[in-house]
């Protein structure tokens, strides 16, 4: 078979063939954009969400230039949710829990007013016991890990004092503990014992049977 040229084909009324790409041309994705929220209140970004971090009730933090506020809910306890990665600012489904969205901003941060105050322990004295995790921690109850002293919270925040992840010097820590200050050496009794004399009975009388019944004035 000849081929025709595209003059010859032309005068005698054959339309030129056109040849079918081999490859297909998709479009141009567009980049889907980002939601776009009105300027919070404040000025600049607070600090990025960091997950395991301690939040406190009403801190704030930013997520993509959108700043969030942690449930003021303290006694509730769903403050402490805010440092988990199920509960992430506009990341997570059940975010909105534990965050509020503020707006966007800026994405300048913002700046301390003043310089941060770093408060010198107390010397609390002799040290409690060690922090175990096999002990059963209540309200009140003083321990001590690297010579820092801590104190279990009251209740309600005390049922988290045995909690895994809470210990003393965790990141949970604050919900469950205070920080009272730093010791040295062992506690030392508040006063001297006192040993009373005894009166010598001639003689002992017979060993303690558990089998055996007792009656008044028995020895």
């Amino acid at each position: 078979m000849k081929l025709v040229s595209a003059a010859v084909a032309a005068a005698i009324g054959i339309a030129p063939s056109r040849s079918t790409p081999t490859g297909t041309i998709n479009p141009t994705t567009k980049p889907t954009a980002l939601p776009t929220f009105p300027l919070w209140s404040g000025a600049g970004c607070p600090p990025e969400w960091i997950e395991g971090s301690v939040y406190n009730a009403k801190d704030l933090a930013t997520v993509k230039n959108v700043v969030y506020q942690c449930s003021p809910l303290e006694l509730l306890f769903v403050d402490q949710l805010c440092g988990l990665s199920s509960y992430m600012p506009d990341g997570s489904l059940y975010w909105g829990v534990a965050w509020t969205r503020l707006g966007s901003c800026d994405g300048g941060t913002i700046r301390p007013t003043d310089a941060p105050a770093h408060v010198a322990l107390t010397d609390i004295g002799g040290c409690p016991e060690e922090f175990s995790e096999y002990m059963e921690y209540e309200a009140g109850d003083r321990v001590q890990v690297n010579g820092i002293v801590f104190q279990c919270k009251d209740w309600p925040y005390s049922i988290y004092c045995n909690a895994k992840g809470h210990e003393p010097l965790s990141p949970l820590a604050d919900s469950a503990w205070t920080k009272l200050g730093f010791c040295e050496g062992t506690m030392t009794p508040s006063s001297s014992p006192v040993f009373v004399s005894l009166r010598d009975h001639d003689g002992c009388p017979d060993l303690f049977d558990h089998d055996k019944k007792y009656e008044s004035n028995d020895k």
